[in-house]
């Protein structure tokens, strides 16, 4: 179980290292401009990639009694997959460039291959497999850094690069993850199985979220582009893309939590959860401390070791976006505890509302503030959120303490 265990962490944290890395590298062997391209792919492309993945991996490997069968979810993945791409096809050719709408659908190819293992690790993960998932993980991070970095100094060109890179993923994807994870089950595509409809019923909210969550990105990262220029977002990005860390540490730190805090609400241990509840949100405010005293005193020094030194002319990007970062991993740690206690839908209503609310706050926060009122918006949505999301957990924990008392 240990060796499963590290497996699949450091698979998991290579790859998220080798994905922040060429946004990084594409600073230093093209300019700020490709770096606003790829910046805005990414973001875009994450968005659609929710609809790939229909937020089934945590339903997935949950299915102990076997629901919906291993040759089901790789089905219905192929599916969203096409849809997902379709989509993402006709979003960038609205209100895009040609170039930049050339570098999002060549970086599309890359989430499908992200979607494609996805699903074959989860049943690698439920046939304990974890050594197929870390060694997935390493080879498509080390393809991605060395097509990439290479791609970019001898074609210059993101879009062709991008489509390279694109192509080894997949190919990892089909004859690594498939091969394997074929060899320990009978997968056959049911394409027109009635019984996935069930599947996507159970996880439409879920996905939903997922998307309007991550569209809060994509919607900050184009307006940036679209009122203050290429340039702009690329220094925006680059300076924002180290602080993806604190998201990568808030998830192996809160997750812990989450297992105890279920096992509290099939007890009906109300006040157990309560006190773990409470411990969480100390978490929240240590965290909080934690990395802006870091940022605070290691920001200026880490921007100018990860690149040229003009980039300390926009540091006043750099706080802002901490602050974006701490309360995104926030409600990614609400949005667990939400679907703990099966507040599913209330939870998904609010992040759609709280998307609309980003709406409008954005075109006048970046008319007053610049780059920055992107981050001033998204601030303002997410500190709306968080205490719906809060008093959501408060009152259905108190109604259920309540039944259990007239009962």
């Amino acid at each position: 179980m240990k060796k499963n265990i590290l497996w699949n962490t450091a698979g998991n944290l290579f790859y998220g290292i080798c994905t922040w890395v060429i946004t990084i590298l594409v600073v230093h062997l093209a300019d700020y401009s490709e770096a606003g391209y790829l910046a805005l792919a990414i973001a875009m492309t994450n968005t659609y990639e929710q609809i790939a993945w229909f937020n089934m991996r945590n339903y997935q490997v949950t299915d102990a009694k076997e629901r919906f069968s291993d040759s089901q979810y790789v089905s219905s993945r192929v599916i969203t997959c096409v849809i997902a791409f379709a989509m993402l096809v006709i979003a960038a050719f609205t209100g895009s460039t040609f170039y930049q709408a050339l570098c999002i659908i060549a970086y599309m190819p890359i989430r499908i291959a992200e979607s494609i293992s996805d699903v074959c690790h989860g049943i690698n993960q439920k046939k304990e497999r974890y050594d197929y998932i870390g060694k997935s993980f390493l080879l498509r991070g080390v393809g991605m850094v060395g097509v990439f970095s290479v791609g970019l100094i001898v074609l210059k060109k993101l879009a062709i690069v991008l489509i390279l890179t694109a192509a080894y993923q997949l190919l990892i994807s089909l004859f690594y993850d498939c091969r394997k994870t074929f060899q320990l089950t009978e997968i056959k595509l049911k394409i027109f199985d009635k019984d996935l409809l069930n599947l996507y019923r159970d996880c439409l909210p879920l996905v939903i979220f997922a998307f309007f969550l991550s569209a809060q990105n994509n919607h900050v990262k184009s307006t940036i582009q679209a009122l203050c220029g290429n340039d702009i977002l690329g220094i925006y990005s680059s300076i924002a893309s180290p602080t993806i860390a604190v998201q990568m540490i808030a998830a192996a730190m809160f997750a812990p939590f989450l297992p105890g805090l279920s096992v509290n609400l099939a007890q009906k241990e109300y006040d157990k959860f309560n006190k773990k509840l409470l411990k969480i949100y100390g978490a929240f405010v240590g965290m909080a401390v934690v990395v802006l005293a870091g940022a605070m005193l290691l920001g200026r020094w880490g921007l100018a070791l990860l690149y040229p030194d003009d980039i300390l002319d926009y540091y006043e990007f750099f706080i802002p976006v901490v602050w974006v970062t701490i309360l995104y991993a926030v409600v990614l740690v609400m949005q667990g505890i939400l679907v703990a206690i099966r507040k599913i839908w209330i939870m998904t209503i609010g992040m759609v509302a709280d998307f609309l609310l980003l709406v409008v706050l954005i075109k006048p926060m970046i008319g007053l503030y610049g780059a920055n009122g992107g981050s001033f918006a998204q601030i303002l949505s997410f500190a709306a959120y968080i205490p719906f999301a809060m008093i959501t957990v408060y009152v259905t924990i108190r109604q259920s303490k309540k039944e259990i008392s007239n009962g």
